[in-house]
């Protein structure tokens, strides 16, 4: 590491061959000093130009120029011109002496009259000339602080005491410390030990030494050593004005001043320039030593190192060296004391070749993860193209080796445009890609496999729920069969718009997984405009040639009549088939659809009318951004529709300060209750609004605990009332979710809203428990489900007026406590309890009827997996049957859909039919007057955020 640490050489004595360097002076008896010269034989005329690889004590090392530099380069001779001049142009007087061929050591004749900064140094002969820029930061004591312009120049007005002299003596701390500005290296104001840099046992302006904190070149007597010499640093003794080297252990005379002529030489051979990735180079010594000689290499290069022993140097420099000449000095020290040294320079030729990342297109990249093969699919002939490499100049393109190897190379760019890929039609083809730099190494090949496929698929036959010519279904089987001859078929594109729909590219790969981990699935780089309105795409697991498929559509409009569906497949390469068509008559079961809202997002529809008169729905009025980013900001939206759906009128509240909406249900007066939270002082509250007939409020009132707390359900009483269903929850169950506790309560109110009592059922040493819909019975008591989270068991309970249990039935297995759960008595005196499993989104749908003695009737539940995420409501049908509504999940956001499911069950709990409703998320569920069902929510859309009141009428 000497080239960090070989510091400003001060030579004694000079070597001179007999070159005049400019700006030379005469010493002090006006003789000019002697040089002593090697043999004339080994320093000829060089036939080429002088060039400089390095110059040794500026480089690396920010402290004081000594009294000398060593230049390293080739070239050198005595018909060398060197000069060297100071930042601000002028000639510096300089003492020359040339080693060697590859060596020049630089004497400074007036050292104590430069400052720091750029200077520059200049070789030139017959053959040219070269310059170096030597960055000289002097160290004259105090520069830190009296270098007040900082031009590295002493000038007059820096002479603060007015002696003559810009010196320490000049320097000024901001306090009356002298030279504070640069001997406080860590800027406390204090005098620290370590600040005591000549170790004189004093912190004043003789510890300042060039800029703050640096090192500097030591100089003075060896009669009193520096305390702690850095190991490989070279030492100039002013007493005996010789050179010095530390070697670590003891102090070494460098020669030849006052040192008798050693007996050996170091040989000057030439390096060869590195054509390999490895330098191992045997220093010559020349002569007859006398004792053993060890061997020391200095200002190497990282990395190079020297054999002790036999002279032998090493070095393996990694790719990140760049090319060009690199200089070491090597340093021979026998047993007796003699030493010699001698500069080298080696030649790093640009070995390493470009490093190729590969060769992209843009294309549909289809990958198997069991046979770990990718193929990349195109109908462009020419594509773009992507490459990647590093370090590279030139690259070249082809579709074979031989075709490679005859392509002219041409300026390396990472993107490529027009890669004509036509060449032979259609079929599999290889992209080759090949990288090379300047020097001309060149990369491995890279290949991309590619297959071109400009034909479009076929879609040979569509046929409507299996042949039938009419359906009362809203989702209808569709069979198709498609052919892609020479392609892969990857999706399936179905609508009721025979407008052909538009494919863009995504620039997505497309991936295809299968795995044990992971469904099969797909993912493609086309996809279709305006699939969330017009479009249905069917992804295929895996893309072949011909395909038969049985898809499962819903009718986007939902009114009865002739149905026409067209059909088209994409296969991987991004072709779109012509359509193909298939008819069937649609006989509806939705008889109404109608949407209600404003421009802004309308959330929840609840129903607490459906009579003869009309319909009323209510939910939660925002902005899509301050439904889900704020707090108490949203307003009640009440809609009134008359008995065929049409719009009445709109009430808004615009303050009622709600953060949610629970339940709204109607009162024996007209008007209607709505239960809610809001928020009090950071902490969520139960609040209750009445309204009237018309939607005006008639009272509010919270429901505070001394936790936070929420409604799970509310009704009304026969006295015009209400019965509420909640639980208290830890103050800190958003950040510990899975550990909160959770005390379910029951709340009972008149009609005014005041509290007439509060109940909390027994729950042992449960923590998480909570109670579903609760009903007021016949003899004026209660009816809920209550279910425990922690210990997964759910019961049917019943209790009197006042709260108190009178019976509990334990329930064959629990439901998830965080979605509804719905008790019902049936005409016949039983009971029905309706919940979601407890995996949340794969659970399905539960349902448990008992008789009127409590007894288990039968079980319904959906299979797992089939996405339904919780129940919301359950209804007794007049024939004895029961209709369940569930919600249902598909896709990932942003085209997460959620919507409505009906399931018909016969009263004996058999599945008779299944009703999917796209495009609605279900609140409530309620039979009219005249037979119908009425199902009330909003619409669902989180891609375009859009959210509607929705209102449906079912036969």
């Amino acid at each position: 590491m000497f080239l960090t640490r070989f510091l400003w050489i001060v030579c004694g004595v000079a070597l001179a061959l007999g070159c005049q360097p400019t700006g030379e002076k005469p010493d002090e008896s006006g003789e000019k000093p002697t040089d002593v010269s090697p043999d004339s034989s080994e320093t000829a005329p060089p036939a080429e130009a002088p060039i400089i690889n390095a110059v040794l004590g500026h480089e690396a090392m920010d402290g004081s120029i000594g009294d000398a530099l060593v230049v390293l380069g080739r070239n050198f001779g005595p018909n060398c011109t060197v000069e060297v001049f100071d930042p601000r142009g002028a000639p510096v007087p300089i003492r020359v002496s040339f080693e060697n061929a590859t060596t020049l050591l630089l004497t400074l004749l007036e050292p104590e009259k430069l400052g720091p900064g750029d200077y520059k140094l200049l070789l030139e002969n017959e053959a040219g000339g070269t310059e170096h820029r030597v960055s000289l930061l002097r160290g004259e004591d105090g520069q830190a602080c009296w270098d007040l312009d900082g031009d590295g120049t002493k000038d007059q007005e820096e002479d603060a005491n007015a002696d003559g002299t810009v010196d320490v003596q000049d320097c000024r701390g901001p306090s009356a410390t002298a030279g504070q500005a640069c001997w406080d290296l860590d800027g406390d104001g204090k005098k620290d030990e370590e600040e005591d840099v000549n170790a004189d046992g004093t912190v004043d302006v003789q510890d300042c030494r060039g800029e703050p904190g640096r090192p500097v070149l030591w100089q003075g007597s060896l009669a009193e050593p520096p305390a702690s010499p850095e190991e490989n640093w070279l030492y100039y003794d002013t007493t005996q004005q010789k050179n010095f080297w530390y070697r670590g252990d003891a102090w070494v005379e460098l020669g030849p001043g006052g040192q008798a002529e050693p007996p050996f030489d170091l040989g000057d051979e030439a390096i060869p320039p590195m054509q390999s990735t490895a330098l191992d180079y045997q220093v010559q010594l020349l002569g007859e030593p006398t004792a053993p000689v060890t061997f020391y290499l200095l200002a190497a290069p990282q990395d190079m190192a020297i054999n002790a022993a036999t002279g032998q140097v090493t070095w393996e420099p990694g790719p990140w060296q760049a090319p060009g000449d690199y200089s070491f000095l090597v340093l021979a020290l026998d047993a007796a004391g003699h030493t010699a040294y001698r500069g080298y320079v080696v030649s790093l030729v640009d070995i390493w070749p470009p490093e190729a990342g590969g060769v992209s297109l843009s294309c549909s990249r289809f990958y198997d993860e069991l046979s770990y093969e990718e193929t990349c699919w195109t109908n462009e002939p020419f594509p773009d193209v992507e490459l990647y490499a590093y370090d590279a100049d030139l690259m070249r393109l082809a579709l074979t080796q031989a075709d490679l190897e005859q392509t002219t190379w041409i300026e390396y760019q990472w993107y490529y445009e027009g890669f004509d890929l036509s060449i032979g039609g259609d079929g599999p083809k290889e992209v080759l890609a090949q990288f090379a730099d300047l020097s001309g190494n060149a990369s491995e090949v890279v290949v991309q496999q590619v297959v071109l496929d400009t034909a479009a698929p076929q879609v040979s036959e569509v046929v409507l729920e299996h042949g039938e010519v009419s359906t009362d279904n809203l989702e209808v089987a569709v069979t198709v069969s498609v052919l892609d001859p020479g392609g892969r078929i990857a999706r399936i594109i179905v609508s009721e718009s025979e407008e052909a729909p538009v494919l863009w590219s995504s620039n997505d790969d497309w991936y295809y997984y299968n795995e044990e981990y992971f469904d099969d699935f797909l993912e493609v780089g086309y996809s279709v405009a305006g699939l969330s309105e017009a479009y249905t795409e069917f992804t295929v697991d895996t893309p072949a040639e011909q395909l038969d498929l049985e898809l499962a559509y819903t009718f986007q409009d939902w009114n009865s009549g002739q149905k026409t569906l067209y059909v088209w497949t994409v296969d991987l390469a991004g072709n779109l088939s012509d359509a193909a068509q298939a008819s069937i008559e649609l006989h509806s079961p939705i008889v109404f659809y109608g949407t209600y809202g404003t421009e802004e997002a309308e959330y929840l529809g609840y129903l607490p009318r459906a009579d003869a008169e009309g319909f009323t729905l209510i939910g939660l009025y925002d902005t899509w951004y301050d439904f889900w980013e704020s707090e108490d900001t949203a307003k009640l939206l009440i809609t009134f529709l008359d008995a065929q759906g049409e719009q009445d009128a709109t009430r808004i509240l615009e303050n009622p300060r709600l953060t949610t909406l629970t339940a709204a249900v109607a009162r024996p007066d007209g008007g209607y209750l709505v239960a809610g939270l809001r928020t009090v002082e950071e902490m969520m509250v139960p609040t209750i609004l009445a309204l009237d007939a018309s939607g005006d409020l008639v009272w509010q009132h919270t429901y505070p605990f001394d936790q936070p707390a929420s409604f799970t359900s509310m009704n009304v009483t026969l006295d015009g009332g209400f019965i509420a269903a909640g639980y208290v929850q830890d103050e800190y169950y958003e950040y510990e979710y899975y550990e909160m506790t959770q005390e379910p309560f029951l709340l009972r109110a008149d009609a005014e809203g005041h509290q007439l009592w509060q109940s909390f059922p027994e729950m042992g040493t449960s923590t998480r428990a909570v109670i579903g819909d609760v009903l007021e019975a016949e003899d004026g008591g209660f009816l809920w489900p209550l279910v425990d989270g922690d210990a997964e068991e759910a019961w049917l309970i019943k209790s009197d007026v006042s709260g108190d249990e009178l019976w509990r039935k334990s329930l064959p297995s629990s439901f998830n406590v965080t979605t509804p759960i719905k008790a019902r008595t049936t005409a016949e005196g039983g009971y029905l309890v309706l919940g979601s499993a407890t995996s949340y989104l794969e659970g399905g749908l539960k349902v448990y009827k008992l008789d009127s003695e409590r007894n288990l009737e039968w079980t319904y539940t959906t299979d797992e997996g089939e996405g339904i995420a919780w129940a919301v409501e359950v209804l007794e049908l007049p024939d004895g049957g029961f209709l369940l509504l569930g919600q249902q999940f598909s896709g990932s956001y942003p085209q997460t859909q959620m919507y409505a499911i009906l399931l018909h069950l016969d009263a004996q709990g058999q599945l008779l039919d299944t009703l999917p409703i796209q495009g609605v998320m279900p609140n409530d569920l309620r039979l009219t007057e005249s037979g119908a069902v009425a199902l009330s929510g909003c619409t669902f859309d989180y891609e375009n955020e859009v959210a509607d009141q929705v209102l449906l009428l079912l036969e």
